[in-house]
């Protein structure tokens, strides 16, 4: 809020082509790196700071052994469900009349329905996500007290969601042929 009150879009000017190019890149890949120990069903520490990605890869090729076939077949088969149907969607786009097949939530009812009757978590160990609480919880003002603690980590987090966000904007922009104000990205 501050960023944009202060109207902060000018740093906006030093961020070139290939480095959101390459900011987007770097993001895939530590999206790829978060979810590795999921998709391979190791039970890895959670690593944070400068080279967290590199020290999850060689986590997770320290423990490839105990690999949970289970949930690597099943990662493995949504995975190309979700490719298949990009590409279905991509060719068959005019057909659709620019409305694409929804493959994302097929996969979670299908995969839902199929973990639960098969019970894949009772007998081959594969994690799933449990019980979801309904409703949303009793709003409370915050802790003022912790606010020195988090205010150095929230201003980083504002700057780099900001760079995403208008990574994303950019890349959008230059696809299509249109121009953004970076003031109002944020």
């Amino acid at each position: 809020l501050a960023m944009g009150l202060c109207r902060l879009g000018f740093v906006t000017i030093y961020l070139s082509d290939p480095l959101v190019s390459g900011f987007t890149v770097g993001a895939a890949f530590h999206v790829v790196g978060s979810q590795v120990k999921y998709l391979l069903g190791l039970d890895l520490p959670r690593y944070s700071g400068p080279l967290s990605l590199v020290y999850t890869i060689i986590a997770a090729f320290r423990n490839i052994t105990q690999t949970n076939v289970a949930a690597l077949i099943t990662s493995l088969i949504c995975i190309i469900v979700l490719l298949v149907g990009k590409e279905v969607n991509l060719r068959y786009k005019d057909k659709l009349r620019g409305i694409p097949i929804p493959m994302e939530l097929f996969v979670l009812i299908i995969a839902t329905l199929i973990s639960y009757y098969a019970d894949l978590n009772g007998k081959y160990g594969v994690r799933i996500v449990g019980t979801i609480p309904t409703g949303l919880p009793v709003p409370r003002p915050p802790d003022v007290s912790r606010l020195l603690y988090v205010l150095p980590d929230a201003i980083v987090l504002s700057i780099v969601s900001f760079a995403v966000s208008l990574t994303l904007a950019k890349l959008f922009a230059k696809k299509y042929g249109y121009s953004i104000d970076d003031n109002q990205e944020l």
